[in-house]
């Protein structure tokens, strides 16, 4: 089923009530301080030899997206401009770029392959609040993949968000709670028939961060391992235990992490640990803009 992209008149529509509300850039929502302009990231895996813990071989990690590391290039807003994603050898995964509007908004995604054609497209609606009600995804073909529509309280809390396929049929349905802070406290996934898939559950401490997340199955049973989280001083989040005392008799997990920062207080190198032993390593390069 191939649907026209979204008229650059309905997107321009779509901010012209919020455009002057002031939004949360890309590296204030990842917590990374100061005017970035580029950031390289890859992974090994932790060599711990007499104590003291090298790079091993290169490895490949989930945040990336896919591949064995990523450079993302940032405008002086802010606002990521393109992720690069890179295989073993260094050579290209994918390339995406984005689109912002003139608040900083997303309102439009592009990956491409190697030899720079598109492997799918992206675009973002909003309301003249500034939430994201739509979300349109493209083939390389500009037939469309799948549609999110989203919905919010008064308070601009996403409250809903209904996945469909490219013929308008639903795939799946979420549905989210807070409590008075704003805080997502509960996650329901509602399958296409009307049933229940999952239910995920979030604890936070006094400033907002995420210290406990349990997720339960359509019967009510516990699905996995109940994660508990810690953080430094800065929000930096330095362990994460996987309690399975209440789902089966298995030891628990205790993640734990060590970071080095550079001068503007970023980290520039990660120590993943598993119960005490090293695991990964991982590193980023980042340089400011003057």
């Amino acid at each position: 089923m191939k649907i026209p992209f979204i008229p650059i008149i309905l997107l321009v529509s779509t901010f012209f009530g919020c455009i002057q509300k002031k939004v949360e850039n890309d590296l204030t929502r990842d917590k990374i301080l100061d005017t970035v302009k580029s950031m390289k990231t890859y992974s090994f895996d932790a060599i711990d030899k007499f104590g003291k813990i090298t790079n091993g071989a290169r490895r490949s990690v989930v945040f990336f997206g896919e591949g064995y590391g990523s450079n993302k290039a940032y405008d002086n807003r802010g606002n990521l401009m393109e992720m690069k994603t890179y295989k073993l050898n260094d050579s290209l995964i994918y390339n995406h770029t984005y689109k912002h509007a003139d608040n900083g908004q997303r309102i439009e995604q592009i990956t491409y392959d190697p030899d720079g054609s598109i492997f799918n497209r992206e675009t973002y609606v909003y309301d003249n609040k500034c939430n994201e009600i739509k979300n349109y995804s493209y083939n390389s073909d500009g037939d469309i993949v799948y549609v999110y529509n989203n919905k919010y309280d008064n308070k601009d809390n996403q409250i809903e968000s209904t996945m469909y396929d490219s013929d308008g049929n639903m795939e799946f349905r979420l549905n989210y709670q807070y409590d008075d802070k704003g805080n997502q406290i509960e996650g329901i996934s509602t399958n296409s028939d009307g049933s229940i898939d999952h239910k995920s559950v979030y604890k936070y401490d006094l400033i907002g961060n995420k210290v406990e997340y349990t997720s339960y199955n359509s019967d009510g049973s516990q699905d996995d391992a109940k994660r508990t989280y810690k953080y430094d001083e800065v929000g930096n989040q330095i362990e994460e235990i996987y309690d399975y005392s209440t789902e089966r008799p298995t030891p628990n997990v205790n993640f734990t992490r060590e970071y080095t920062f550079d001068k503007q207080g970023n980290w520039i190198k990660r120590i993943d640990f598993e119960n005490g032993v090293p695991k990964t390593v991982t590193e980023r390069e980042i340089t400011y803009y003057d």
